[in-house]
This record gives structure tokens, C-alpha cells and sequence, in this order.
């Protein structure tokens, strides 16, 4: 199941990289960021890195946005360390609502991974993992500055427990 995770992330990374450089041919603006970020069911702060590709059109905004979060490792009393790390690949359509301001809504699909960590003092660091598919979809809004932007934005992730994140950072355009 390890196998089949990895090559689909492979996979998955190789086709997101050509279709990125085929896009920048069509000359899209791009732009990378970072931020912060809070899970509900996590319960800990991360760190996001995020990049903003937009699709020309003449009609609307798009952007295709992937995402890496890292959140910060959590110990609960029971004496279990968890660590979470996710990769979302996000659709994002913008709307103008008044000059500088715009609202944007989200969708996307990505991979979580978390790790649960224990020491015990027989058998030594015993380590679990799992990797999950989810769905993201969420609103968000976004303030255009003279460096690029400031945006902050919720979306509901949809696994075996969904959950609730809450994020906010800058992007520069490269």
C-alpha cells in the first residue's frame, strides 16, 4: 500500500510539473507565498507554503494553487507525539468585490500524512504513520498591496474525520 501511495504522489507531482510548464508558456503570472494555518482536528500550527499559477482568461481570475503545510508536532497526555504534513492542490476562482479587495472561492484534492510517535520504555520509539486522500472546499478573501497580496481564508477538508482549517499569509509575484 506504501508502493501504491508513492507512485501515485509520483505520478501525481510529474503531471502537476509538466502541466506548470506548459501553462507558463501560455504566459500566466505566477506567484509564491507562505502563511499560517490552524486544523481544527489537529490542533496545532502550520506552517504553509503555497505557489499560484493563473490560467489566462479574458472572463475571470483562476488560479491552480499547490500547497505544502507543515504543522507543528503536538505530544498528547498519554504520551504520543503526532506530527502532520500536508500536500493540497487547490482550484481558486476570484471575484472582484471593490477596488483592491476580492473574494474567492476553493476547491482541491490533496494527500495527509500523519505520524503518531511513541517511547516506550520496553520496545523502545514506535513509530505509525498513515496517508489519506481528501477534499478541500472553502472561501476566502484577498487584499492586493503594492508587493502583491494578503489573503486569509477557511476550507472544510473532507477525510475519514473532516475538519476545519483556517489560514492567512502574503504571496509575491515572481
Amino acid at each position: 500500500m506504501r508502493n501504491l501511495v508513492r507512485g501515485v504522489l509520483a505520478a501525481f507531482t510529474f503531471l502537476l510539473a509538466g502541466g506548470i510548464t506548459n501553462l507558463q508558456a501560455d504566459g500566466g503570472d505566477m506567484s509564491v507565498g507562505g502563511g499560517l494555518a490552524y486544523a481544527t482536528d489537529i490542533n496545532s500550527l502550520g506552517i504553509a507554503a503555497r505557489g499560484w499559477y493563473e490560467v489566462p482568461s479574458d472572463e475571470y481570475v483562476f488560479y491552480i494553487v499547490p500547497e505544502l503545510v507543515y504543522y507543528l508536532p503536538t505530544s498528547s497526555s498519554a504520551g504520543f507525539d503526532v506530527q502532520w504534513i500536508t500536500f493540497d492542490v487547490m482550484w481558486q476562482w476570484m471575484f472582484e468585490s471593490s477596488e483592491g479587495f476580492y473574494l474567492y472561492s476553493l476547491g482541491g484534492l490533496g494527500f495527509k500524512r500523519a505520524t503518531v510517535t511513541v517511547d516506550s520504555p520496553f520496545l523502545g520509539e514506535i513509530s505509525e504513520s498513515d496517508t489519506s486522500l481528501n477534499l478541500d472546499l472553502g472561501a476566502g478573501v484577498e487584499y492586493e498591496t503594492d508587493f502583491g497580496g494578503v489573503f486569509g481564508e477557511f476550507r472544510f477538508v473532507f477525510i475519514e474525520g473532516s475538519f476545519l482549517v483556517f489560514e492567512s499569509g502574503v504571496r509575491f509575484p515572481i
